[in-house]
């Protein structure tokens, strides 16, 4: 390990257990203040700002309540510094995870597995922005109650008149048809997703967050860059691309499987994974094969069990592709379960669709051909 390697994780792990101290002899009695009226306007402004819900919620919870979400981003906070250090710390002691990381974004992928991806991707974003606009009509009735998220405030966008929407509807629509047609595949993508997460955005500034298209904004925006490596290509005799971009996907994909694992076990103090808290979500939701769950024990000990096991473990997917063919099975049935269940979100989950990025598209050849085709269609396609 080498002395400057040392000092950043030195550094890190100073970091990751400063910070803590720091906001529970500073911060914390500063947050009882804000509660009192007490704050200096610095740290009011600043907490309404990060959280413009603030100055509604501050009604509906005790101060403890704010107290221990506050501790709780303290704590995310060092367990990602922490993290940081783990990692820096394997891959100065060990040669096989150096070699993975090193590997892990300079690999190559072939062309008509981008082609492939392109078509459904973009598929998918067209089908579940379908109903954006007829959306849009419903919330406008109640846009009085309208609050910009930060996106918005940030951009200077507000909530946009019928005909301004009806405009970004049919640019979304059109620029993710392009990108199936491989019409400006660059240009066209990048439109979409930032039409797509707009849209989002407006429907999440009425104190509502839904997190079901989370995985698609991801991959969204890093899908111009890989699309980019296509158009780059100028060699017509090299199928292969780096694959950079595509790896930065499956990253982000697994990481949001990850993420949310680890806020129910920080959330909840480690209670999620108890049968009590499991048939306390059922009750709650009251959807009849949950209810049925009830009369068996046993599942009701080993279905969240399983659930963390697969939130936690997906990342592994990574360093074993062979894995994936545990892992996204899995995942259906995990998200299947969570509508069957629960009654939350819906069978086609975008989540689900987002599982395309883990399968090697070029090497079903009936596909292959069957979307070479589509390619083909402007002469702005992979090369003969």
């Amino acid at each position: 390990m080498s002395r400057k390697e040392k000092v950043l994780i030195f550094f890190l792990l100073f970091a990751a257990f400063t910070i803590p101290a720091i906001y529970l002899t500073y911060f914390n009695p500063l947050v009882k203040e804000y509660f009192n009226g007490l704050a200096p306007t610095w740290f009011k402004a600043l907490v309404e700002f990060i959280y413009p819900r603030m100055a509604t919620e501050r009604n509906r919870f005790p101060v403890s309540f704010f107290e221990e979400k506050a501790l709780q981003v303290t704590v995310r906070i060092s367990f990602v510094l922490s993290a940081f250090a783990v990692f820096f710390f394997l891959k100065s002691k060990f040669i096989s995870f150096r070699k993975f990381t090193l590997q892990f974004f300079n690999g190559h992928t072939d062309e008509h597995q981008v082609s492939i991806l392109r078509i459904l991707f973009y598929s998918s974003l067209l089908y579940f922005s379908l109903e954006f606009y007829n959306d849009l009509l419903v919330v406008s009735s109640i846009k009085a109650f309208f609050k910009p998220v930060f996106l918005l405030k940030v951009t200077g966008l507000g909530f946009p008149s019928d005909s301004l929407g009806l405009i970004l509807y049919v640019i979304l629509l059109l620029s993710s048809i392009f990108c199936i047609l491989n019409i400006y595949p660059v240009l066209s993508s990048g439109i979409a997703i930032l039409t797509f997460i707009y849209f989002q955005a407006v429907f999440f500034s009425f104190e509502k967050i839904d997190h079901g298209y989370t995985t698609l904004n991801y991959a969204g925006l890093v899908m111009p860059f890989l699309l980019y490596q296509q158009k780059k290509n100028v060699n017509p005799k090299s199928l292969l691309l780096p694959d950079w971009p595509l790896q930065l996907i499956r990253l982000s994909l697994s990481l949001c499987y990850l993420l949310a694992g680890l806020e129910k076990l920080f959330i909840s103090k480690g209670a999620w994974l108890s049968p009590v808290t499991f048939k306390s979500y059922i009750y709650l939701h009251q959807a009849p094969l949950g209810m049925h769950i009830l009369n068996y024990p046993l599942l009701c000990s080993l279905l969240p069990l399983a659930a963390m096991i697969f939130q936690l473990g997906f990342i592994s997917i990574l360093w074993n592709e062979k894995l994936k063919w545990i892992f996204l099975p899995s995942g259906i049935l995990f998200h299947i379960g969570t509508v069957m269940l629960f009654g939350i979100s819906s069978i086609i989950n975008p989540w689900i669709f987002t599982y395309i990025f883990f399968i090697r598209w070029s090497e079903i050849k009936p596909l292959k051909g069957l979307f070479k085709s589509v390619d083909h269609l402007f002469k702005r396609g992979i090369p003969q």
